[in-house]
């Protein structure tokens, strides 16, 4: 007798990642070219590249303390070495923010969780309106004209009013204590931008809307 094969259980709807990641782990089943911007000999050259610029070039490092701490002419120099890295780089690297690594961690955690939910779960938070404010969405955008980005999201409004999904339990409090000290650390380097732009420190959370949730102008 002829041994029957068994199909393999069809891909779920081409719409969440997490979900379509866990059925091909599980079978047989491809990656949706969708999902595939490059083969893996153009990601090995690339990777090979990047180590080489990295020898010859690393962005820079802004320390956080000086800005916020330092004596006049530490902080003359760090808002100037900020000053040069948004000229030249357009990024940078802060150190010394004085945002533990372990809240960073909880935090890293707790969004890991909620992509852990049961699908039921997760989609309750599906965007029904572009300001919701909660939001869980999938691949937002377009890499290319074909390829759609390879991720799930998860967006919450935290300012002025702080917006959680129900689960994980912890999730509040984690959140909380991230977007106090975030934030904090972000006004400060909005200050050195507003100091290098020489503009007056007043004018910038009216003209920015620091105090909504969205800024569209």
């Amino acid at each position: 007798m002829a041994a029957t094969s068994t199909a393999p259980p069809p891909p779920p709807p081409l719409g969440f990642v997490k979900e379509l990641a866990e059925h091909v782990g599980s079978s047989s089943a491809a990656v949706p070219s969708i999902f595939i911007t490059r083969n893996q000999a153009d990601a090995d050259a690339d990777a090979d590249a990047d180590a080489d610029a990295d020898i010859k070039m690393q962005i820079p490092t802004i320390d956080f303390l000086l800005l916020k701490e330092g004596n006049p002419d530490e902080r003359r120099r760090a808002v100037r070495d900020l000053g040069r890295a948004f000229e030249e780089w357009g990024c940078f690297t802060l150190v010394n923010h004085g945002i533990s690594e372990s809240l960073q961690t909880s935090m890293m955690k707790a969004f890991m969780e909620f992509f852990d939910q049961t699908p039921e779960e997760k989609h309750a938070y599906n965007m029904n309106q572009m300001l919701d404010s909660i939001c869980h969405g999938t691949s937002y955008g377009f890499t290319t004209k074909e390829h759609r980005y390879w991720r799930d999201y998860l967006r919450m409004f935290v300012h002025p009013e702080l917006h959680w999904p129900a689960k994980p339990a912890d999730f509040r409090a984690i959140t909380e204590e991230f977007v106090l000290q975030t934030r904090a650390v972000f006004n400060e380097v909005l200050r050195a931008v507003w100091e290098i732009l020489e503009l007056e420190e007043s004018f910038m959370e009216d003209s920015l809307q620091l105090q909504t949730s969205t800024n569209f102008s």
